[in-house]
C-alpha cells in the first residue's frame, strides 16, 4: 500500500501524477481530496517479481514549478534467501560466463504487471566459446608479430652526391659530371630503390582489429564503472572488471609494438587476400575476428548496462549445475567441443537443420552421448522434433543418444519461485503452473521419423521436470521428494535445486536422479540401451483403448516347473504342445529385476521340458499368449498348476503370473542347451528364433534388466 499526501493543494494547478512507464502501475493509484490536501493512494502486487522497483511521480510546488521524484526500493521474495542465492549464482556464472549476467540496453525492470522481455544480446552458448576465442585471438597475434608479412616497394627520394651508392645509371653519371664541371657540388639527385615494407593491407587490417577491440572494451569498461555508481545497481564482480582490464592492457601492448609504427590506416581491400586466408597467424586472426566482433560490437554500442533479473540468472545457474553433474566422476562423461552447422539464413536469422545443433556434447566410453542445450526453439519447421500451432522454448533440453542411435529427451524448466501452499507442507513446493508447463512441453513436442512417403510421429519427451529453489532436506532418500511418485509414474515432476556455496548440498536429489538414469549396471558390462528406459511406467502410458508395446513379438523362453509332485497330465501337456497356461511366482521375477512391463508385453512363450530318460531339457513348441494376469496362488486350480495346495499353505496368498495360451505350433527346430540345474528365462523376439537351436545362442532383449537364473 502506498499513500502520498500533498499538502496545500488548491486544485488550480495540475494534479500530481504517477509517471511510471506501465499503464497498469498508473491505474493502480487513485486521488482523493481531503480539505486543502490531496491523497494519492494505491496498492501494488509484485507477485513473484523481485528486484529493484522505481516509482516515479511528479507534482507542482508552490512556485508552480514541476517537481519530479523517484522512489526506489528493493523487492525481496518472502520464501527465499535472495542475497545468499545471488552470491552462489554469481560465483558460478562469473567462472563460466563472465559476461552473460549483464543485461544491455536498459533491460526491463521487475514490476507488478509488465512481462519481462530481456534484451539478450549474448546467446549463452556463444559466450561459452568467448574465452576460447580470446585465447586463439591473442595466440595468432603473437605468431604474426614474430613473423610479419611484408612486401617489396619502390621508394623514390633525392640524396646528395656523397650519399649515392651502388651502380649508377648512365644518365645519372652524365648529370653528376656536368654538375661537378659547373662546381654544383650540393645538388640532390633522384634515386629509386626497392625495400621491404610492413605497411601492407593485411597489417593495416590487423591494426584496425586491435584498435577496434581496444576501443569497444574501453567503452564497455566505462559503462561498468558508471553502473557501479548507481545505488540500485548490482555491483559488478571485481574479478570480471579485472579480467576486462587485463585484456585491454594486452591489446595496448600489441598496439605499441614497433611493427605498427609504420603501418597506416585500414581503408579496405580491393580483392580477397591470400595472406589473410592462408598465412599462419593472419588466417587465425581473420577467422576468430568475425565471431569475436559480435561480442565487442554489442559491448561498445550500448548506452547503459545493468544486471539480468534473478529468474534469468537462476535459469542459467541450473543449466550449469546439470552440466557439472554430468561431468562428475559418478557419471564419467567427457565434454567435447560442439560447433553449430549453419545451413541457411532467413533475413538476419541463422537457421539450423537441428534445433539442438548449438549445444554441449558429452560422451562416455560405453557409447552414450548426451547433448545439453539452453533454450532451443521448437517450431513447425524444426527437425527432427517439431511443434504445431505455436513455438516452444524450454529452458534446458538434455538429449541422450545410445549406442544403437536411439534417442530420448529430458526437459528442465527453471522457476525462481516457491508455491504459497508450501506453508502447509513439510517441503517447499514448486508453483502449480510450472507443473502445467511440463505437461504442455511433453504433449507439444513431436518427433518426426521419415518412413517412405509418410512419416511416423512419436512423443519425443521422456521426462519433463521443473527446477525451483526449495530449501528441502535432501539428505533423505530420493523417494522423500514430494514429486517422486509422479516422476516414476508419468515422467512429470520437479526437483528442488538450491544455489549454495557447497555445490552438492542443494542438488542431491537431482544428482541422484541423473545417476539413476545414466549409471551403468555393474552386472551388465554391455552399454546402456533404450530397453532399460522403455520399460518404465512413464513410457508405457498409451491412449485409452490402446496398448503400448516396444516388441510386438516379444517371446519368453523359460524352463517348465519341476515335475516332482505334479500331475502327469499337466507335465505331458507341455511336452505335447497342448498346455493352455503357465504360471511363475512374482517374487522370482522381481528377484532377477524382470520388470512387470516386460512381462505384460510377452506375446509368445517357449517352454523347455525334461527329455524322457535324460536330464537334458528341450523346447519344441511356441505358444501365443492370449493374456497375462497377476493372480493369487489359491485362485489357481490343479489344471492350471499341476499341483493342488490348500489355503493353509504359506504359498496360498503369494502372487503369481498366469500366462493363458492359444493353440501351440512347432518351432522350426527344437531348442536345447538349457541348464540342467537351474530354472532359466530369457526374453527375445519370435523372428530371432528362426535359425536358433541352442539356448545360449538366443539373442536377448531388455538385456539391461535380464538375469538367467530364477
Amino acid at each position: 500500500m502506498f499513500e502520498l499526501l500533498f499538502k496545500h493543494y488548491s486544485g488550480s494547478e495540475p494534479p500530481p501524477q504517477i509517471t511510471h512507464k506501465l499503464t497498469a502501475i498508473q491505474n493502480a493509484f487513485r486521488s482523493k481530496k481531503i480539505g486543502n490536501q490531496l491523497l494519492v493512494s494505491g496498492a501494488l502486487n509484485f507477485g513473484n517479481n523481485v528486484g529493484w522497483f522505481s516509482l516515479p511521480f511528479s507534482y507542482h510546488s508552490n512556485n508552480k514549478q514541476q517537481q519530479n521524484i523517484v522512489i526506489k526500493f528493493n523487492i525481496l521474495p518472502t520464501k527465499m534467501d535472495l542475497d545468499s542465492d545471488l552470491q552462489a549464482i554469481y560465483y558460478r556464472l562469473d567462472a563460466d560466463y563472465p559476461l552473460w549476467r549483464f543485461a544491455f540496453s536498459n533491460s526491463t525492470e521487475s514490476t507488478a504487471d509488465g512481462k519481462r522481455q530481456s534484451n539478450n544480446n549474448f546467446p549463452l552458448l556463444w559466450l561459452a566459446r568467448f574465452t576460447g576465442l580470446r585465447e586463439k585471438f591473442e595466440k595468432n597475434i603473437r605468431i604474426l608479430l614474430n613473423a610479419p608479412h611484408s612486401r617489396l616497394v619502390q621508394v623514390d627520394r633525392r640524396v646528395k652526391a656523397e650519399r649515392l651508392k651502388g651502380k649508377l645509371s648512365v644518365a645519372l653519371q652524365e648529370k653528376l659530371e656536368q654538375d661537378f664541371s659547373n662546381q654544383h657540388y650540393y645538388n640532390s639527385y633522384a634515386t629509386r630503390r626497392k625495400i621491404l615494407s610492413l605497411d601492407t593491407p593485411e597489417n593495416r587490417f590487423i591494426k584496425m582489429v586491435l584498435q577496434h577491440a581496444h576501443s569497444q572494451l574501453g567503452r564497455f569498461l566505462h559503462l561498468v564503472a558508471e553502473a557501479n555508481k548507481k545505488p540500485d545497481a548490482q555491483i559488478f564482480a571485481a574479478s570480471f572488471v579485472t579480467q576486462l582490464n587485463s585484456w585491454q592492457k594486452t591489446l595496448e601492448k600489441y598496439l605499441y609494438h614497433p611493427m605498427f609504427k609504420e603501418v597506416g590506416s585500414f581503408k579496405g581491400m580491393s580483392k580477397e587476400s591470400l595472406v589473410l586466408q592462408q598465412k599462419t597467424g593472419y588466417n587465425g586472426v581473420y577467422k576468430v575476428w568475425h565471431e569475436l566482433k559480435r561480442y565487442l560490437d554489442v559491448m561498445g554500442s550500448q548506452s547503459s548496462v545493468s544486471m539480468k533479473t534473478i529468474d534469468e540468472l537462476y535459469e542459467v545457474w541450473c543449466f550449469l549445475e546439470i552440466r557439472r553433474i554430468l561431468l562428475s566422476s559418478e557419471l564419467g562423461f567427457r565434454e567435447v567441443e560442439q560447433k553449430p552447422v549453419r545451413v541457411g539464413h532467413s533475413g538476419p536469422e541463422v537457421k539450423f537443420d537441428d534445433v539442438l545443433a548449438d549445444s554441449y556434447i558429452f560422451t562416455r566410453e560405453d557409447g552414450l552421448t548426451i547433448r545439453l542445450a539452453h533454450e532451443p526453439e521448437f517450431t513447425e519447421t524444426s527437425t527432427p522434433v517439431r511443434s504445431w500451432l505455436n513455438k516452444h522454448k524450454p529452458d534446458i533440453v538434455m538429449e541422450a543418444t545410445f549406442a544403437d542411435e536411439f534417442k530420448l529427451m529430458w526437459l528442465f524448466d527453471a522457476k525462481y519461485r516457491i508455491d504459497n501452499k508450501s506453508e502447509d507442507s513439510e517441503q517447499d513446493l514448486v508453483p502449480a503452473d510450472a507443473i502445467y508447463q511440463m505437461h504442455r512441453y511433453r504433449d507439444a513436442l513431436i518427433h518426426i521419423e521419415p518412413a517412405g512417403e509418410h512419416s511416423h510421429k512419436s512423443r519425443s519427451v521422456y521426462g519433463a521436470y521443473a527446477l525451483y529453489p526449495g530449501a528441502n532436506n535432501q539428505n533423505k532418500p530420493l523417494s522423500a521428494n514430494t514429486y517422486s511418485e509422479a516422476i516414476d509414474s508419468i515422467g512429470i515432476g520437479a526437483f528442488p535445486l538450491l544455489p549454495s556455496a557447497d555445490n552438492d548440498k542443494g542438488c542431491i536429489w537431482l544428482k541422484t536422479f541423473l545417476q539413476k538414469q545414466f549409471a551403468t549396471i555393474p552386472t551388465t558390462p554391455a552399454p546402456l540401451t533404450k530397453d532399460r528406459y522403455l520399460l518404465e511406467d512413464s513410457a508405457r502410458i498409451p491412449h485409452h483403448g490402446m496398448q503400448q508395446v516396444h516388441y510386438p513379438d516379444l517371446t519368453m523362453l523359460i524352463t517348465a516347473a519341476p515335475e516332482q509332485g505334479r500331475d502327469q497330465t499337466y507335465i505331458d501337456s507341455f511336452k505335447q504342445g497342448t498346455a493352455v497356461c503357465y504360471h511363475t511366482r512374482l517374487e522370482a521375477t522381481e528377484r532377477i529385476n524382470l520388470e512387470k512391463n516386460a512381462i505384460t508385453e510377452v506375446r509368445y512363450c517357449v517352454i523347455a521340458t525334461v527329455v524322457a530318460g535324460s536330464t537334458e531339457r528341450e523346447a519344441k513348441y511356441i505358444w501365443p499368449v492370449k493374456s497375462v494376469k497377476l493372480v493369487q496362488r489359491n485362485s489357481l486350480n490343479i489344471q492350471q498348476t499341476g499341483i493342488k495346495i490348500d489355503d493353509s499353505d504359506p504359498r496360498a496368498v503369494d502372487k503369481y503370473w498366469l500366462f493363458e495360451f492359444g493353440p501351440a505350433f512347432e518351432l522350426p527346430q527344437p531348442i536345447t542347451g538349457f541348464c540342467t540345474e537351474h530354472h532359466e528365462v530369457k526374453l527375445t523376439t519370435r523372428r530371432s528364433l528362426v535359425h536358433i537351436n541352442r539356448f545360449d545362442k538366443v539373442e536377448p532383449v531388455y538385456s539391461a534388466v535380464m538375469t538367467y537364473h530364477l
